[in-house]
């Protein structure tokens, strides 16, 4: 996997998350440039009342990563092309929202929730060895999403594990881990700002 793809995603995404939103997201929320203070609206919790239950931060992280492919059937037709990444959309949210709900419970995580758990506590400190380029991590990152991809993988029961692309699992569990991580206040500033200007210098390129 070239570590640059998963930029184009995040891209992507927080354009679709913007087009769902529509009309009730303020004008800055649809410059994907942007991305950090997007999801950060998009996921924080807040005191509501009504028929609709409050979600837990990582829930909304986890929803806004992953809901907008898995919804893709329902926007437009879905051809070969497009069938893998709706299929590995829709069961890294359903792992993921597995382990999410383990960890909501209190429990003492074990089983495939205990490996997520330290392999997604791995991933900030790994982003924040970067100095220049994300593509400095790239040796270190990739086993570490192609481990977190086989566990989620293992935690859900939607899609057959042979249907899932491990390429692009590894990209939008990149995308994932960095929204979380900067919703978190996990990278340093540095980072961030690195983050910030290879998102923009895709954006220019496309």
């Amino acid at each position: 996997m070239h570590l640059k793809k998963w930029l184009c995603m995040l891209v992507a995404l927080v354009a679709a998350n913007a087009v769902f939103a529509g009309s009730m997201l303020p004008k800055n929320l649809a410059n994907p440039a942007l991305p950090a203070k997007t999801i950060k609206v998009l996921s924080a919790p807040t005191t509501v009342n009504g028929k609709y239950p409050e979600r837990s931060q990582l829930e909304y992280i986890i929803n806004s990563s992953f809901l907008p492919y898995e919804l893709l059937p329902l926007l437009q037709p879905v051809g070969e092309d497009l069938e893998p990444v709706v299929d590995t959309a829709t069961a890294l949210r359903a792992g993921l929202l597995a382990y999410e709900a383990d960890v909501r419970s209190g429990r003492q995580l074990t089983g495939n929730n205990k490996s997520i758990d330290g392999l997604l506590q791995q991933i900030p400190a790994i982003f924040n060895k970067i100095q220049n380029s994300t593509d400095e991590i790239t040796d270190e990152i990739l086993p570490v999403l192609e481990a977190l991809t086989v566990n989620i993988v293992d935690n859900q029961r939607k899609i057959n594990a042979g249907d899932i692309d491990q390429e692009l699992a590894s990209q939008l569990l990149m995308t994932f881990a960095y929204q979380k991580a900067e919703l978190e206040g996990d990278l340093t500033g540095r980072v961030s700002r690195i983050f910030q200007q290879e998102i923009q210098a895709i954006m220019q390129s496309m």
